[in-house]
């Protein structure tokens, strides 16, 4: 009878251990993957700032990140920019990859409704409409944060009321198929918006 209960107390201890070391195991290798994908990221942003990108640039974090739905459409934009020759709303791409990779957020619709009239240019109704969606869906968190800011530092953000009236309405443009609006918008959004 004592040897049953050693052995019992011997099993649950080994279960325990091995279900411990199999968490651990499998929580380092996302730390691992997220790191190897970050480096990435830097390693092509760094690039970025030197020349400008190209589709084959992108091999290694295409590979790194085939197994995310979430990082892959943001990577076909990444693609789509580079390919179109907007280099600087490819960076605003590879963002949202690190956005994604680390869990973090960062607000700027701006970004969204510039691509929409890019987008727009090219016919890329969906790739529009997309981005319009991931606009809409920050620009209220975007809005609060920017009017405590304003409390807080009257200063900043100068205009700010005309380029939210802009983004709202690029927005409502879209909504009602009027794209010649969203580009025109889209546009002033891009030359006079900030994060």
């Amino acid at each position: 009878m004592k040897v049953r209960f050693i052995l019992v107390i011997i099993f649950i201890l080994l279960a325990v251990f091995l279900f411990t070391y199999k968490q651990s195991s499998k929580n380092q290798v996302t730390i691992n993957k997220t790191k190897i994908i970050t480096d990435e990221i830097f390693k092509l942003q760094s690039t970025a700032y030197e020349r400008s990108l190209t589709v084959k640039d992108l091999t290694n974090l295409s590979i790194l990140i085939q197994d995310n739905d979430k990082m892959v459409g943001e990577f076909n934009e990444l693609k789509w920019m580079i390919n179109h020759n907007y280099q600087t709303h490819a960076i605003h791409s590879l963002q949202s990859i690190y956005d994604i990779v680390t869990n973090t957020t960062t607000l700027c619709p701006a970004d969204p409704l510039s691509h929409a009239a890019i987008y727009l240019k090219f016919n890329e109704t969906q790739m529009a409409q997309d981005s319009i969606n991931e606009a809409t869906e920050q620009l209220s968190p975007w809005e609060e944060k920017v009017r405590n800011l304003k409390s807080q530092t009257p200063g900043v953000y100068p205009n700010f009321e005309e380029i939210l009236s802009v983004m709202k309405r690029e927005i409502t443009e879209m909504n009602a198929a009027n794209y010649s609006g969203v580009e025109v918008d889209g546009n002033y959004v891009e030359s006079n918006s900030y994060c």
